[in-house]
């Protein structure tokens, strides 16, 4: 037989006698105090709530972040000297101003979607400003 059997003091939401500790006159609604159950129950719903939200949004990062790096990638110097180098008639001259100027992440994207015949230009451009540059320094 339970000790507390009947005598009101029970812990069970059932048993618990509601309170009204609203002023008078105060436009909350008298005798409304929920159970502790349904208010933790409720925390914990808005706690599951706020996490499945944190984990769509660190997905969501996670895929523009794989998105940023692909595109990196797609860019990176490595992948812009391999392309320079097999491109045919290019003179080591113009292979390694082109290194210098694809320091730039802007030239390597410009370089990438330009097609050949422009980079032939490009890269002439850019060994006449090496030449030019080189002759003011002797």
């Amino acid at each position: 037989m339970d000790v507390d059997e009947g005598s009101g003091s029970s812990d069970s939401p059932v048993h618990e006698v509601e309170k009204d500790d609203a002023p008078a006159g105060s436009k909350r609604k008298h005798g409304h105090n929920p159970s502790p159950i349904v208010t933790k129950k409720k925390s914990v719903e808005r706690a599951l709530a706020v996490l499945d939200r944190l984990v769509e949004l660190s997905d969501r990062r996670s895929r523009i972040v794989e998105q940023i790096k692909d595109e990196d990638d797609r860019f990176s110097y490595d992948i812009c000297m391999e392309k320079l180098s097999s491109l045919p008639d290019v003179s080591d001259e113009e292979i390694c101003v082109g290194a210098e100027a694809l320091k730039s992440y802007e030239n390597r994207i410009f370089f990438m979607k330009m097609r050949p015949s422009v980079i032939e230009f490009w890269l002439g451009v850019r060994v006449k400003e090496f030449r030019r540059q080189g002759s003011r320094v002797v």
